[in-house]
């Protein structure tokens, strides 16, 4: 089996796991792409839905990114996450989270 086939399997398999371990799986939004401009300055980017009890999981270019620390690479505020620095131009942005 090739690596591409076994890697689509896993990740069937994966979501088929999370759909049986979380019950409102319907409200999680899964690798959304925030609207933004993706231009190399821009570092406000909007949700679609509001995230419950503020949790986001945002990636940038696979990346998981800090949020609200000291280091933090982003923050929430509503459905808006501003970065501390804007995402190179062409960079890929994702979120995960439950939506209220």
């Amino acid at each position: 089996m090739n690596t591409i086939t076994a890697t689509i399997d896993k990740v069937a398999s994966l979501d088929t796991l999370v759909a049986r371990l979380v019950p409102n799986n319907i409200n999680i939004v899964w690798n959304e792409a925030p609207l933004g401009a993706l231009d190399g300055t821009n570092v406000t980017f909007m949700l679609e839905f509001t995230p419950i009890n503020d949790r986001v999981l945002v990636f940038v270019n696979g990346v998981l990114q800090e949020r609200d620390s000291g280091g933090a690479d982003f923050y929430l505020t509503g459905r808006t996450i501003t970065f501390n620095r804007a995402p190179r131009y062409g960079s890929k942005i994702l979120a995960t989270y439950n939506k209220a």
